[in-house]
């Protein structure tokens, strides 16, 4: 005969218990605790990055109020801004310099109003304008008491060639209203490029010393003392 096996229902189900506690324990190991550790590194790291960000940050900006992260954002932006108004203030100044050598570079001088010359000379020139006082007027000069008439007064020109396309000029005149224009429409009438210019006034006198250049080799030393000796 089969004997019926005793059956115990306390000692079943705690096996049963824990049989659920071991699987959940298991799966515990397996899936959750894992997962939650990577994001606690991945916070963590974030936290640190920002961290050491903010030390650099601070150690930039020479002015920190406070040491909160809200504070070093803040005087950081400040910093910027200040930064900002230095270049932009810098970049005027440049402008500035730029326009007063482009100025320099393009002249424009007026002499005195006893010889009433304009001088406009380009980038590649040297000028240099000097004056004395005189009591002579501007269109006649005065010997003894007597006037002389300008047409009647004595030009000196020489002309030396310096190079295969260079000159040395130098006129001395009486002064007279329009002689300097004169002076540079001939210049510019013969192909001639003044590349150094000076002119100094003295005793109603006006004297002109200047290099120039032509822009081409048939020009002679002649052909430029007869055409000064019209003016």
């Amino acid at each position: 005969m089969l004997k019926k096996r005793k059956t115990f229902p306390f000692a079943e189900s705690s096996e049963l218990d824990m049989g659920k506690e071991g699987r959940l324990k298991v799966c515990s190991r397996l899936g959750g605790e894992p997962h939650q550790s990577k994001n606690l590194i991945t916070e963590r790291n974030r936290r640190n990055r920002i961290n050491d960000r903010l030390l650099v940050l601070r150690a930039l900006v020479p002015k920190i109020t406070k040491m909160d992260k809200a504070s070093i954002l803040g005087d950081a932006i400040d910093y910027i801004e200040e930064l900002q108004g230095t270049v932009k203030k810098l970049q005027d100044e440049v402008e500035e310099l730029e326009d007063e050598q482009d100025n320099k570079n393009s002249i424009h001088l007026q002499i005195s109003n006893t010889t009433g010359f304009t001088v406009q000379d380009n980038e590649h020139s040297h000028v240099t304008v000097s004056s004395a006082p005189t009591h002579q007027n501007q269109g006649s000069s005065s010997v003894n008491g007597i006037e002389k008439p300008a047409q009647e007064q004595r030009v000196e020109v020489e002309v030396k060639q310096i190079g295969a396309k260079e000159f040395f000029v130098r006129l001395c005149c009486e002064q007279r209203k329009g002689g300097f224009g004169k002076l540079m429409e001939a210049m510019n009438g013969l192909g001639l490029l003044i590349t150094d210019l000076n002119v100094v006034t003295y005793g109603g006198k006006v004297s002109s010393v200047l290099n120039a250049e032509a822009n081409c080799e048939e020009i002679q030393a002649q052909q430029v003392r007869e055409m000064l000796l019209k003016l």
